[in-house]
């Protein structure tokens, strides 16, 4: 008869899983970072009526894909992962003080902060945290995920499926969000999660693309790319999300 460990083990000198598990482990919303805890403006837009109806919801999640995913956390997400693959700690510092500095609200920098202090933690618990690495540094959000990527074996081969696989996160736990806040039903939520697996592929496919085969001697350093990639955001979604720190009855913490 097996027995439970009694202690929690860690996973070695090798990959805890193969790379399908992996991707399904950084993923799951059993992960705990705590992105439950957030809803990114949502909560404060159906509470200011700019979310009433299903068709709202799609056009709100499309744009959060396209104009602020797709455009911030994707590209430095993949840029993080190439910095954390070749152990460039001084690149993945750069990349992770323009990610704390792009979140146009309180609370939107609070869950990238609160978002990368729970991945430490759980990389500092299992074993997984990198060798050589300041014990100090403070990773976000964005570039926590990238440091257990790399940790659990996947690398810059693998960028296009880790960043689907946080784009797609991202729209369940908005998805979920959306289930306590709206009266809608589940089979029009997962019809709408369903609808917007094309736009998370390409936004991932976009994102992937960066700084990819850079050969050059003279090549800009990634926090040069990641600034060159960085576009338009969604300046409405920061202004719901001041509102939304004075808000009363609040479900979420964004």
């Amino acid at each position: 008869m097996s027995r439970l460990p009694k202690s929690t083990p860690s996973p070695g000198p090798g990959p805890a899983f193969g790379k399908n598990l992996a991707l399904m482990y950084l993923s799951s919303p059993a992960l705990p970072i705590g992105g439950f805890a957030w809803s990114r403006g949502l909560e404060a837009a159906v509470h200011s009526g700019t979310l009433q109806t299903l068709e709202d919801l799609f056009d709100f999640l499309a744009l959060g894909l396209t104009h602020s995913l797709g455009r911030l956390d994707l590209p430095l997400l993949g840029l993080a992962l190439q910095a954390a693959a070749s152990y460039d700690y001084g690149a993945l510092s750069e990349l992770n003080d323009l990610s704390l500095a792009a979140r146009e609200s309180l609370e939107f920098a609070l869950e990238e902060t609160e978002g990368g202090k729970a991945a430490k933690r759980l990389a500092l618990s299992l074993g997984l945290w990198p060798e050589g690495m300041d014990p100090d540094f403070a990773p976000g959000l964005t570039v926590g995920q990238a440091l257990l990527a790399v940790a659990l074996g996947l690398g810059p081969a693998d960028a296009l499926p880790v960043l689907e696989c946080f784009a797609f996160a991202w729209l369940q736990n908005q998805i979920a969000a959306a289930a306590r806040t709206m009266k809608l039903g589940q089979s029009q939520l997962q019809g709408l999660l369903l609808a917007l697996g094309p736009t998370v592929s390409e936004v991932a496919l976009q994102a992937a693309d960066l700084g990819l085969g850079r050969t050059d001697p003279a090549r800009p350093s990634l926090a040069e790319i990641a600034q060159a990639a960085i576009g338009p955001g969604l300046p409405g979604l920061a202004i719901l999300s001041a509102h939304h720190e004075s808000q009363a009855g609040r479900l979420f913490r964004s």
